[in-house]
């Protein structure tokens, strides 16, 4: 693994643009840096966005390999949220892989107060559909009163000792007083 010192000079600094660097030991001028990292300011999404609609045409592991910090799994799981999204396509080539290209000549910014008034819409449709469900099982229940008799298990009644009883059993007890009876 290399050290801190080997990471920052060869991935750090080369994409650093450092103007005006003076150290501390040099005391008469004042230290000024300048960094200038536009990719910065980019979400993790539009980064890929922007790097798919430079390079069009390659697979996701050829975008994870030049798109340094960045996992292959990751990337991948970024491209389909953006296919999903609609902001990339991706085409299936005869080697099984697939091939990505963006949509646009921009990044597509998300209109947020489109995507609030979808949600609000959705939460006031889910509300109605369960006041409607609601009241509709309040309705059901007022139409047909249920009585409910409570029979002792060992009481001797027909109906209700036939209420307990499965259809084979029925029919057993059936049969047992047939013989009985004769009939």
């Amino acid at each position: 693994m290399p050290d801190i010192q080997t990471e920052i000079f060869t991935k750090v600094l080369p994409k650093m643009q450092l103007n005006n660097l003076n150290f501390d030991d040099d005391v008469e001028t004042q230290q000024t840096v300048t960094v200038e990292t536009s990719d910065k300011s980019l979400s993790v999404m539009q980064q890929i966005w922007e790097f798919v609609h430079v390079n069009p045409g390659l697979t996701a592991g050829q975008i994870s390999k030049q798109m340094d910090g960045q996992t292959h799994t990751g990337i991948s799981t970024r491209l389909n949220q953006l296919l999903k999204a609609n902001k990339l396509m991706r085409t299936k080539k005869p080697d099984e892989s697939y091939r990505w290209f963006s949509i646009g000549d921009t990044y597509p910014r998300m209109d947020k107060s489109a995507s609030l008034a979808l949600a609000v819409k959705a939460r006031q449709e889910k509300l109605e559909r369960k006041a409607k469900a609601k009241a509709k099982k309040a309705a059901k229940a007022e139409a047909t009163p249920q009585v409910n008799v409570r029979v002792p298990p060992n009481a001797w009644d027909v109906d209700a000792m036939l209420s307990r009883m499965s259809i084979t059993q029925a029919r057993g007890m059936y049969d047992a007083l047939k013989k009985i009876f004769g009939a």
